[in-house]
């Protein structure tokens, strides 16, 4: 009864919930993977390899993986494209799994934490619009400085720049 709950536990959540032997063949699946790689527990289990999974970020994740073999549990960020090419900012653990002092593979869990933390790629978005937007209030700002003092005595470039905090020439 209670692995029939712990089963249904990993069938409830949006995480990714898995278990990899020390071969990297894949021995348990929940089937949030078909969301994400499009890959039902039935066509991972006992049929697929870690690196055929992950593909070109399998060798990101390698140093975790050979950890998590050594018998050290990892956690890591890393940015996932799901097979709909929704890019979500993850949060994984490998934690390995230890039987009479042999570790004979290891649990993944991922889950999406792109509510709390935004993409990387969507940050230097943000941060390159936010530089864009304040360049612009800047210039809008001397501009508007200039044509206030078009009719009167000119303040002169440094007075410029110290009033609007830009670099005047040495």
């Amino acid at each position: 009864m209670k692995f029939k709950n712990a089963f249904r536990f990993t069938e409830q959540t949006d995480s990714m919930i898995a278990f990899w032997d020390k071969d990297l063949v894949c021995r348990f699946a929940n089937s949030i993977h078909l969301k994400w790689f499009g890959l039902s527990p039935e066509e991972l289990v006992d049929k697929i390899t870690l690196p055929e999974l992950l593909g070109p970020i399998y060798e990101k994740n390698l140093p975790y993986i050979t950890n998590a073999l050594r018998g050290e549990v990892q956690v890591f960020e890393r940015e996932l494209t799901q097979v709909d090419g929704t890019v979500r900012n993850t949060l994984a653990t490998y934690t390995p799994e230890i039987v009479q002092g042999e570790v004979i593979g290891f649990f993944a869990h991922v889950v999406d934490i792109s509510f709390i933390r935004p993409s990387l790629f969507h940050l230097e978005d943000v941060n390159s619009t936010l530089k864009i937007q304040s360049e612009v209030e800047i210039l809008n700002k001397v501009e508007q400085f200039l044509r206030d003092s078009v009719f009167s005595e000119f303040p002169g470039i440094e007075e410029l720049a110290r009033k609007h905090f830009i670099s005047a020439p040495n």
